[in-house]
């Protein structure tokens, strides 16, 4: 009989089906080995993917771990005709596959506020900076504008970094609430038209 053990990032997908709880889950791995019969298999990563249905798991002697699962739930039927027979997860895929992950992370930390401090300047102007993104700065004239370009700023800034693979900034909160002592903080979202994101060996906008 096999153990199963479920993944962090298997557990997040459960509402989404919906499975309730890590039991549901195992139930799911049970009927999935049954179908399958995991015990046949020889220790290593596998997947199957049809129709909007997937999984991918490892099995290392008899422990069977769920790495991701997507469109099961536990009234859908197992049988031949939706669920195709396993393929070995070859290094290539899995390669793909943590490509298509970090592009998600990097648009997910692009689509955040970045804290900013806003000043008047000398001249009468007004001056917008990142404490988090050294050397990321604008200033215009006019309040309006000066925020304005303080978007286009971020994200110009965000697309060189991760064009010359450099890890995005972390935001510190802190940090920032101290550079802003006797001026104003303010939340500014890159803007999305600009943003350029790596993707294999492609650019694409995000949309």
């Amino acid at each position: 009989m096999n153990n199963y053990v479920i993944t962090n990032h298997a557990k997040q997908r459960r509402p989404h089906y919906p499975i309730r709880s890590d039991e549901e889950l195992k139930e799911i791995m049970s009927r999935l080995d049954i179908f399958y019969n995991f015990s046949s298999l020889e220790d290593g990563k596998y997947y199957f993917q049809k129709k909007g249905k997937a999984a991918v798991f490892k099995k290392d002697r008899n422990t069977v771990t769920l790495i991701t699962i997507r469109g099961i739930n536990l009234e859908t039927e197992i049988n031949d005709e939706i669920f195709p027979p396993l393929k070995i997860d070859d290094p290539i895929r899995a390669e793909k596959r943590e490509k298509r992950k970090a592009t998600r992370d990097i648009k997910h930390k692009w689509m955040q506020y970045y804290p900013a401090v806003l000043e008047e300047t000398e001249a009468g102007g007004y001056s917008i900076f990142f404490p988090d993104v050294p050397g990321c700065i604008s200033s215009e004239q006019n309040l309006e504008k000066a925020i304005s370009m303080s978007k286009k700023a971020i994200a110009v800034h965000l697309t060189g970094m991760v064009k010359n693979g450099d890890p995005l900034p972390a935001i510190n909160l802190n940090r920032c609430k101290e550079a802003a002592k006797g001026h104003i903080l303010v939340m500014v979202r890159p803007q999305k038209e600009l943003l350029i994101i790596k993707q294999t060996d492609s650019f694409k906008n995000i949309t």
